[in-house]
């Protein structure tokens, strides 16, 4: 469970956490934690996508909003969504996504998931609602780190920092080890997490040369040229990087139809037909 104990794996110690202090008032949660929390990730100044996660003991929804592609969602009147929803009681995993007029989704085995997310090594601007924020770690067995414990709160809630380092890598965690997660939905929803990040992740920045693999390049022309603009505009930094930040917790229950699919999505045959179809290849707005 994540925000239960405290991992004892040993790791080297490098680098020093940046942290801040801790308000006098904090926020205490039922364990395991039940409720909704809102998340944004930006490049600079820019929201590149909204991101929700819903949870309950045994179930998680992570779903992404995406807002990188401004033509497409002036055309459809609605931004790109995309979801994944992980029930350990049922050992099911649900991928979905929108793209204008598409809405698909498949029905995986947690087996036949957690072999998929084995070959990812990036995410997709569209299909993929699982986070990027640690792939650049996924596998990785050369991770260093450091902990400073209870060293600020985020929406009132009291964060441990930790500091991880691995080749180019560095990100600063702050994860909020009173929010207990199940491990298994966790890790799921956000792959390459470390398991020395113990709380919920409420804010994930990266420091050094994270690879750009949170904004993989579509087909689309304007995307492409969307792409090369944001590079222009972050020429000085040594790396584009995105962070995420928790905006909200809510611990309002989450009610039975939160974990299910919203009407009018088509169900693909298999993950093959699922990725094909919500790509956004084909399209008429694929400029090509």
């Amino acid at each position: 469970m994540v925000g239960c104990d405290r991992d004892g794996s040993q790791v080297a110690v490098t680098g020093n956490p940046a942290t801040t202090s801790s308000p006098t008032t904090t926020r205490a949660f039922a364990s395991p934690f039940l409720g909704h929390i809102t998340a944004r990730e930006t490049l600079g100044p820019v929201v590149v996508s909204q991101v929700s996660y819903t949870i309950d003991a045994r179930r998680i929804r992570r779903e992404k909003t995406d807002h990188t592609d401004v033509v497409t969602e002036r055309v459809a009147r609605t931004p790109p969504r995309s979801g994944v929803i992980v029930d350990l009681t049922r050992s099911r995993a649900i991928l979905y996504s929108t793209y204008l007029e598409r809405r698909v989704a498949v029905e995986l085995t947690l087996a036949e998931y957690d072999q998929h997310m084995r070959t990812v090594r990036e995410a997709r601007t569209w299909g993929d609602g699982f986070g990027s924020a640690f792939l650049p770690l996924l596998g990785r067995t050369d991770l260093r780190t450091s902990n400073a414990a209870a060293a600020t709160a985020i929406d009132g809630v009291p964060c441990d920092v930790l500091r991880v380092e691995s080749g180019g890598t560095v990100l600063d965690v702050h994860h909020a080890t009173g929010m207990v997660v199940d491990r298994g939905l966790v890790e799921r929803v956000e792959p390459g997490i470390p398991t020395q990040v113990i709380g919920f992740p409420l804010r994930v920045y990266p420091l050094h040369a994270v690879p750009a693999t949170q904004l993989a390049s579509g087909t689309s022309r304007v995307e492409q040229l969307a792409a090369k603009a944001l590079r222009a505009t972050t020429r000085a930094a040594s790396a584009v990087t995105v962070k995420l930040d928790v905006v909200n917790v809510d611990v309002t229950v989450p009610d039975t139809g939160a974990f299910d699919v919203p009407e009018g999505f088509e169900r693909c045959k298999d993950l093959p037909e699922f990725i094909r179809r919500s790509e956004p290849s084909g399209s008429g707005l694929d400029l090509d």
